[in-house]
């Protein structure tokens, strides 16, 4: 196989600097889109839990600014118990979503009408109480018309305080439910 045009003077390149070999990536290599900072309204303790689903709602509404996938990052960011190797019940059932990749792909097949949606309403939030060894939970409803149009479908956010970690405090979503499949 005949080596590519730069390919012999970026070796040259690498030898002369301070006799160290710096690899370099070909100008053809892409960047993965998925190593991007953290989402741009991380959660935070302050935020109530009508301002918790709004953000992310707003997030996957414009799912793809300011970059590729941002919106889908964001509900990954706000989700309790998600990149770890215990199971969540963020899609309503339990699953592994230790991966950035796997909660990617259920997302679209389970909540694909969040992204891009059209529009978005919060219709309120309950607090409901800690009961048979569960945290008490905020339980969220919020209209949102699909990105296609048509009549706006209803989900319900659970989110729990995190106990633990870098965002203890905060409100984050434990499951969400698709109202109108029940």
């Amino acid at each position: 196989m005949a080596a590519q045009p730069g390919c012999q003077l970026q070796r040259r390149q690498r030898r002369q600097r301070h006799g160290r070999q710096q690899l370099a990536a070909p100008a053809s290599y892409n960047t993965n889109p998925q190593n991007v900072e953290q989402c741009q309204t991380p959660p935070s303790p302050e935020h109530t839990a009508e301002q918790a689903v709004s953000i992310q709602l707003a997030a996957l509404q414009r799912n793809d600014e300011p970059w590729g996938n941002h919106g889908v990052q964001t509900a990954y960011e706000w989700a309790l118990d998600v990149g770890g190797l215990d199971p969540s019940m963020f899609f309503g059932f339990s699953k592994d979503l230790y991966h950035f990749d796997h909660f990617m792909g259920m997302f679209a097949n389970r909540l694909g009408e969040l992204i891009n949606c059209e529009a978005f309403s919060v219709e309120g939030a309950e607090e409901r109480p800690a009961s048979d060894g569960a945290p008490p939970t905020a339980v969220v409803t919020a209209a949102v018309t699909p990105a296609r149009g048509g009549e706006p479908r209803r989900f319900e956010f659970h989110l729990r305080r995190k106990a633990v970690g870098a965002r203890k405090g905060s409100l984050m979503t434990y499951m969400v439910r698709r109202l109108d499949q029940e």
